[in-house]
C-alpha cells in the first residue's frame, strides 16, 4: 500500500529481531512475500542480506540486487508487479509492470545445499512475466506467451501482482538400519555396484536388493542370505541397462519375520564425472575442486554468475580416478552466487558456491 521506506525498515527489523531469538541454529530457512521494496539498497532489505546475526543470514537467489523500480528494463524478466493499467473495478493499481516486489530469500545452507536442500540455479521465475512489458500492463501487445491464454487473463483479473517460484532439490538424509556400518554404490565397469557391511549377523535373514527407475516405485532384483561368517557384501546389478539413473535401496528382513530398509542411494550410468564438490565455499580468492572420473579425459571448467555470464573458461585434463584442482583469480568478482559448471564430451556436473 502507502508504506515508505521507514515502515518497511521497522517491519523487518521486528522480524529478524524475533529470529535471531528463536533461531538458534544454521537451517533451511525461506523470507519470502510481498516487501515493496523499490531497491535492493533499501535498509529493510539489507537487514535480510546482511544482518548482523549469521545464523539468520538470507540471500537473493537471482543475486539481481539493485535500484529495481528506477530500472525496470535492466530487470524486466523479474517484474512483479502491477499487471493492469487501467483499473477493472477491484483494485486501484495501475502503474503496469514497472516494479519488483516479490521475493524468496534462502539461508545459506539452502543456496549451498547443506542441509539436505539446496536452491536449483537459475530456476527462479516470476510466472506470466516474458520479459517484454515494462511498463505495459500484463495484457498489451505484443502477445505473452509466456503462459497459456486463459492463465494469463486469470493473472491480469485475480490480481495485481505476478507470482514468483524457484525449485528446490530435496535429499534423504543418509541413514542406516539395524547393524549397518556402511551402505555405498559406485560404477564398475559401466554397471552399478553396491557394497554394505553390516556387524549385527544374528538378527538378519538375508538382503533384498532392491532397483527402481523413479524412486518410487521398486523392484527385487537380487537376494542375498545373511551369512555370519562374513559381513561384508557386494552386489553389480549387471541387468542395468540404459542411461536413466537408477535407484538402490537395500531391504533387511530381519529373523522375526520384520523388514527394514536403508536408505535410498542414486546411480548414474554412463556418467563419466561425479561426486563433485567444492572448498571453500563461501569463496573469497579461489576455490579447490574435487571430483571423480571414470576415464582420462578432457573438461571445460566455467565459472558462472548467475546472470548465466561465464566470468572464467578453463580447460583442464581428468585422470581416471580422483581429481583436484584450483581455480584461482576469483577476489575479483563481485559478491553473489556462482556456478562452477565441469563439462566433459558426455557428462556435464555444476555446483554452486557464494562469493563474499
Amino acid at each position: 500500500g502507502s508504506s515508505g521506506s521507514a515502515q518497511r525498515q521497522t517491519e523487518v527489523a521486528g522480524a529478524m529481531s524475533w529470529l535471531s531469538t528463536h533461531v538458534t541454529t544454521s537451517g533451511n530457512y525461506i523470507f519470502m512475500g510481498d516487501f515493496n521494496v523499490q531497491a535492493s539498497s533499501e535498509p529493510c532489505f539489507q537487514a535480510m542480506l546482511n544482518p548482523t546475526d549469521t545464523i539468520v543470514h538470507f540471500y537473493e537467489p537471482t543475486n539481481l540486487l539493485g535500484n529495481w523500480s528506477a530500472n525496470p528494463l535492466s530487470f524486466a524478466k523479474y517484474l512483479t508487479q502491477s499487471t493492469r493499467s487501467t483499473d477493472p473495478g477491484d483494485c486501484a493499481s495501475t502503474n503496469t509492470m514497472s516494479s519488483w516486489f516479490d521475493h524468496i530469500l534462502c539461508s545459506n545452507p539452502i543456496m549451498q545445499g547443506t542441509k539436505n536442500v539446496q536452491y536449483i540455479p537459475n530456476s527462479f521465475q516470476v510466472v506470466g512475466q516474458d520479459g517484454l512489458h515494462t511498463n505495459k500492463a500484463l495484457i498489451d501487445a505484443p502477445t505473452n506467451t509466456s503462459v497459456p491464454s486463459d492463465v494469463l487473463n486469470a493473472l491480469y483479473m485475480m490480481s495485481e501482482h505476478l507470482p514468483v517460484q524457484l525449485k528446490l532439490a530435496i535429499t534423504i538424509p543418509n541413514t542406516l538400519p539395524i547393524g549397518f556400518e556402511y551402505f555405498k554404490t559406485s560404477i564398475k565397469d559401466n554397471k552399478p555396484y553396491l557394497q554394505w557391511k553390516n556387524n549385527s549377523t544374528t538378527l538378519i535373514n538375508s538382503y533384498q536388493i532392491e532397483r527402481s527407475e523413479d524412486g518410487i516405485n521398486f523392484i527385487i532384483v537380487k537376494t542375498i542370505d545373511n551369512t555370519t561368517a562374513n559381513s561384508e557384501y557386494s552386489f553389480q546389478d549387471v541387468s542395468a541397462v540404459g542411461n536413466n539413473p537408477f535407484y538402490y535401496r537395500i531391504k533387511e528382513v530381519l529373523t522375526s519375520g520384520s523388514a527394514l530398509y536403508s536408505s535410498v542411494a542414486l546411480v548414474r550410468i554412463n556418467k563419466s564425472i561425479s561426486a563433485v564438490t567444492l572448498s571453500p565455499n563461501p569463496v573469497q580468492d579461489y576455490v579447490q575442486v574435487s571430483l571423480q572420473s571414470n576415464n582420462y579425459t578432457l573438461a571445460d571448467i566455467q565459472v558462472i554468475n548467475s546472470l548465466g555470464k561465464v566470468c572464467t573458461n578453463n580447460k583442464t585434463k581428468l585422470q581416471a580416478g580422483s581429481n583436484t584442482f584450483t581455480i584461482s583469480n576469483l577476489s575479483s568478482l563481485a559478491k553473489g552466487v556462482y556456478i562452477v559448471k565441469v563439462q566433459t564430451q558426455d557428462n556435464i556436473e555444476s555446483k554452486l558456491f557464494i562469493k563474499e
